[in-house]
């Protein structure tokens, strides 16, 4: 099959998803990927079963209205620099999408499509009336992908799709280090880039008084924050720091706001993957890892019940789901349910 991959969103912490992804497929595939030049790294390049296209990508980061008329602007160079290059494709893959592709979607070219859902459905499910309407008018024309089967579930029933429409692919394996408990701190991690500000701004009360017998690292996007027990700082964290941090850490913390529902946690499979067991808050996202991995994942229902848990020692990650975990995100078994989605295209 060949395909064209697209990207328009260009957002940073998919980077190494994308990749993982564009690797699964190109053992079968022939892509044709039409970047910035920058987005993608020269792995990419160098694979014999992908050609790389570059293009001019405009962004802003203000005026939301204009970021759209962009982003419509990359998708015209696109598909003009794929009719430039002369590249026969057979389908189109949207890595990331937002819904203005609904309503420009009249204007692609007539091949079958698929989308890659994050928290678009989200958005979608709070848009307006117009938005809705573009969605229904156009959503039959696309191979909807989800992350997880809570989310391919809701969605399909939401949609009124038919179960050839909606598809759940596990994410693959996006960074490998060997899950050696030797390397391991009592040390636990929060960096992702949703946490609820509510339960950061709770633990650091908390920690002004009470001591534990870990340290605790968060990220957050308006708390600055040094104590006895944890740091929390706001920004990027870069891919190489991300890595080390989850190298050493024996457990990741994940609290997403509870309007955070129809979407998929990337740093829980992170963790997972690396030998990191999980606390997460009461979410849609939290049950459905907690009921995968019971031995690994642990709801806590506030905050006083993070510090207690914490109060006895971290908890370690189960060596059964760990080798679950990294069967069902493998290249091949990802790959199976890639095949499977493009298949009922055909």
């Amino acid at each position: 099959m060949r395909i064209a991959v697209v990207q328009t969103l260009y957002p940073k912490g998919h980077r190494s998803l994308d990749e993982g992804f564009v690797r699964v497929l190109s053992k079968e595939h022939m892509l044709f990927i039409v970047d910035d030049g920058k987005y993608f790294s020269r792995n990419v390049s160098d694979n014999v079963n992908i050609k790389r296209i570059v293009i001019p990508h405009f962004s802003i980061k203000r005026w939301e209205a204009l970021k759209r008329v962009l982003r419509r602007i990359d998708l015209f160079f696109v598909f003009l620099a794929l009719r430039i290059h002369r590249c026969e494709y057979d389908m189109i893959l949207f890595l990331n999408i937002d819904n203005d592709i609904y309503k420009v979607e009249k204007w692609l070219p007539r091949k079958k499509k698929i989308l890659f859902h994050h928290n678009d459905i989200d958005v979608l499910l709070s848009s307006n009336q117009r938005v809705l309407k573009n969605f229904n008018l156009t959503k039959g024309n696309f191979c909807h992908i989800c992350l997880a089967d809570y989310i391919s579930d809701s969605f399909k029933d939401y949609a009124q799709l038919d179960d050839n429409s909606v598809f759940t692919v596990h994410q693959p394996l996006v960074f490998d280090s060997s899950c050696d408990d030797t390397m391991k701190e009592e040390f636990l991690v929060g960096i992702g880039n949703s946490m609820d500000e509510g339960i950061i701004k709770s633990l650091v009360d908390l920690d002004m008084s009470d001591d534990l017998p870990c340290r605790l690292l968060l990220r957050s996007r308006s708390i600055e924050y040094k104590g006895r027990n944890m740091d929390v700082f706001t920004g990027f964290v870069e891919r190489a720091r991300y890595e080390e941090l989850y190298k050493k850490s024996k457990v990741s913390l994940v609290t997403y706001p509870l309007d955070f529902k129809f979407r998929y946690s990337g740093i829980i499979d992170d963790s997972l993957s690396n030998g990191l067991s999980v606390i997460s808050n009461d979410t849609l996202c939290g049950r459905y890892f907690a009921s995968m991995y019971p031995g690994s994942v642990f709801i806590i229902d506030n905050v006083k019940d993070l510090w207690a848990m914490l109060k006895k020692g971290l908890p370690s990650q189960s060596k059964k789901d760990y080798c679950r975990f990294r069967e069902r995100h493998s290249d091949n078994y990802v790959l199976e349910q890639l095949n499977k989605a493009i298949k009922t295209q055909l």
